[in-house]
């Protein structure tokens, strides 16, 4: 009977040190898996830092954008206005010399006007003075 029980105590010996020799497999897979689930989280932190770093990055040029769109509608304005005011200006300069350019007309019609007025009364007295 004593030789049953070291056999089975031989056996069960046998089978701690499987367990024993499995349990050791198991924490090293476990233990490796925790040592990539690790670096996968720093990597994940790093990802998401520059993830942030990027939004933040577009947002500032999405800011900047938009003053850019802002300055150049501001400048668009400017020039549009700017524009007009030469339109006008030239439309009054326009307007400007056709009415110095009548005026000169009338005034030279006038003139021609009173030389034929003095020519006709000159003529007339001539001819008042000769009968």
């Amino acid at each position: 009977e004593l030789a049953e029980r070291e056999a089975e105590v031989a056996a069960q010996q046998t089978d701690i040190h499987a367990l024993l020799e499995a349990r050791g497999q198991e924490e090293s897979i476990t233990d490796e898996a925790n040592r990539e689930a690790r670096d996968i989280a720093i990597e994940l932190k790093s990802c998401r830092r520059n993830c942030a770093s990027l939004e933040s990055e577009i947002m500032s040029e999405e800011a900047r954008a938009a003053a850019l769109r802002d300055a150049f509608e501001g400048r668009r304005a400017r020039f549009t206005t700017a524009e007009a005011a030469a339109q006008n200006a030239e439309l009054g300069t326009m307007r400007a010399t056709r009415r110095r350019i009548a005026a000169e007309a009338a005034a030279r019609r006038e003139a021609t006007a009173v030389e034929e007025a003095e020519s006709s009364r000159s003529m007339a007295e001539s001819m008042a003075a000769s009968e």
